[in-house]
């Protein structure tokens, strides 16, 4: 009777993770080959662009301006 138990439970958490690994994620193209300290701004898809992140004291004075 555990092992039943068990295995319904084993199956439970493996199904959605099994499919949560198969959606396919966002097809990004390459990258600039440029560094940014604060990481690449991401696109609607979630990809890399070839715009740097701004630093958080630049966001912060950014933002108090507008």
């Amino acid at each position: 009777m555990n092992s039943a138990l068990f295995g319904t439970v084993v199956l439970l958490l493996l199904v959605p993770t099994m499919y949560a690994l198969s959606q396919p994620g966002p097809v990004c193209g390459p990258v600039c080959d440029i560094y940014c300290v604060h990481g690449n701004v991401l696109d609607d898809n979630g990809c890399p662009t070839c715009s740097c992140k701004l630093s958080p004291d630049e966001a912060i004075s950014k933002r108090q301006q507008n």
